[in-house]
């Protein structure tokens, strides 16, 4: 069995990187690296310097306590020995320091063993880690962990039965009772998460709190589970409902859309080349709508130009609205769009206002009700060539997307909808 170099290793105390050659008799030059495997070693040695020096990758990397946020190398080759502990055994073990010279000869302090959470994004990867307190825990380690390994390693996305069954492979003695309660403090978008202490107080979900792993997605099939990224399943927050109980509630982009303005005060125009992700993409369109000018004259043209929604014919604050976010050309298709007056159409995109696929009737988010609640209800306005209209399964994309901002009305999700 390969040696677990824990073994030689103090807890707070201070390491050279010469140090740690000489007494492991180390030759290999990727000590160097923020993420280094001893040779024929079950470790991986961690690097992390919260204040780097101007010469090196500025990587975001901070320790909060017990939870590590650090990303990994720009080419990724060491990433799957962080995202593998599951399966690979190895330990990680944690050297930080606050800047480069804060100890004698750069040394770097041992915290000891952490656990693999969740990671997200590549080039370079993002990872949540948890310090591993030795604590005797009836599992091995926290009953919630166990839960989003399954996730992890059923491919990222998962329905509870399916959990269950991956596991009590693994832990025969896991009681049933804690499957909910363990989805629940992890779901982002439980409504009962705050019933237990890690989710007391207040908190956006952008934090790389290790308790925002999951994200739960409604489907024809029942609840699935998936990996949460803020970037595909959007920012959520801890807020006090009316009775002080915290409740997990969508909240704009507020982030997303400060890069994107900032981004086109910069380059003045809609990069379509740009390789940022296509939600990225979505909020920086709201600040350059007009960079798409063959889209907006073909839905000028198809809707008459009057605004689905509103009708107003005020051509100059009329937009061509992205059904599916915008993700190369083919989505610049007349199906794919809908022309709007550019408030509806921030509205649009920030999932306050949505278009039934069936009964295509305008429906507001009960947050921003009362100031738009003269367009809800309404027949949306649609091209009279029957070829032009918006593609129903555009629609119901969007439609199911915006469900929870939606959810003190109904709780209805469509799949498999015909187009209108």
């Amino acid at each position: 069995m390969a040696t677990r170099t824990s073994s030689d290793l103090k807890i707070n105390t201070v390491y050279t990187r010469d140090q740690l050659r000489e007494n492991f008799g180390i030759t290999d030059s990727t000590l160097n690296n923020g993420i280094f495997r001893p040779k024929d070693t079950s470790s991986v040695w961690l690097f992390v310097t919260e204040e780097k020096t101007p010469d090196r990758v500025q990587y975001t990397d901070h320790l909060d306590g017990d939870t590590l946020l650090m990303q990994g190398q720009t080419e990724g080759r060491t990433d799957h020995l962080i995202k593998d502990q599951a399966t690979n055994g190895l330990e990680l073990l944690v050297f930080h320091r606050m800047k480069k010279y804060e100890n004698e000869g750069a040394g770097f302090r041992y915290l000891g063993p952490f656990r693999y959470v969740r990671s997200q994004g590549t080039r370079p990867t993002s990872f949540v880690l948890i310090r591993d307190t030795g604590r005797d825990f009836r599992y091995g380690k926290p009953s919630w962990l166990w839960i989003v390994e399954a996730v992890q390693q059923l491919g990222g996305s998962a329905r509870q039965p399916d959990i269950e069954k991956y596991v009590l492979g693994k832990v025969p003695t896991f009681k049933n009772g804690n499957f909910g309660p363990d989805l629940s403090i992890s779901v982002v978008n439980s409504f009962g998460r705050s019933n237990f202490p890690p989710n007391h107080a207040p908190r956006r979900t952008d934090t790389f709190n290790v308790y925002d792993a999951l994200y739960r997605r409604e489907t024809s099939q029942g609840p699935s589970y998936e990996l949460y990224d803020p970037v595909i399943h959007g920012v959520w927050a801890l807020e006090p409902d009316t009775v002080g109980k915290m409740r997990p509630v969508a909240i704009p982009d507020s982030r997303e859309f400060d890069e994107a303005t900032r981004a086109a005060e910069e380059d003045g125009a809609f990069d379509v080349n740009d390789e940022t992700d296509a939600r990225r993409k979505m909020f920086k369109s709201i600040v350059v709508r007009q960079g798409q000018p063959k889209f907006r004259k073909t839905l000028l043209a198809a809707y008459d130009r009057r605004c689905a929604v509103t009708g107003c014919d005020v051509e100059e604050v009329l937009e061509a609205a992205h059904i599916k976010p915008y993700q190369g050309d083919h989505t610049h298709h007349v199906t794919n769009g809908l022309l709007l007056r550019a408030d509806i159409h921030t509205l649009f995109d920030l999932g306050l206002m949505r278009i039934h696929p069936l009964t295509i009737k305008v429906e507001i988010a009960p947050r921003v009700w009362s100031a738009f609640r003269e367009f809800d209800g309404l027949d949306a306005r649609v091209p009279e060539d029957a070829s032009k209209r918006p593609n129903g399964e555009a629609l119901r994309h969007h439609f199911n997307g915006c469900a929870l901002e939606f959810e003190q009305e109904s709780s209805s999700e469509l799949s498999g909808l015909p187009h209108p």
